[in-house]
């Protein structure tokens, strides 16, 4: 796959691929355990654009694959690699990385004694 050494960089740059993120995720067999980290981080980053993406993974912390595609698949007319459209298109147009959960605490209290404690993800 070949992608514009720019786009690259501005990946790097804005922390949208963590190598040690995803590879404790998605237990990968491209990465070699080179001692090298930029050929280290390289290899991982291959493995995601060209592959990863397709299998769902998430290249960070930072992004969601599955969020991005649902929230512009269709509007944005993501074709191809997520992060890609992020990092050429998506981050012009304020586009959202990732969906922050919304978390619902309930709390059940008798005679100041905790019941049940329920926390929800949304």
């Amino acid at each position: 796959m070949s992608v514009d050494v720019s786009v690259l960089r501005k990946i790097k740059q804005m922390g949208l691929f963590n190598p040690e993120f995803y590879l404790s995720h998605y237990p990968v067999t491209t990465a070699r355990g080179s001692d090298d980290y930029d050929e280290y981080y390289s290899e991982l980053l291959e493995h995601y654009l060209e592959s990863g993406w397709i299998d769902g993974f998430d290249p960070s912390e930072k992004f969601s694959t599955s969020d991005y595609i649902c929230n512009y698949g269709n509007e944005e007319n993501v074709e191809g690699n997520p992060l890609l459209h992020y990092v050429q298109d998506g981050v012009k147009k304020n586009c959202i990385r990732f969906i922050e959960p919304v978390i619902t605490k309930i709390v059940l209290v008798r005679n100041n004694s905790l019941l049940y404690e329920f926390v929800f993800f949304f």
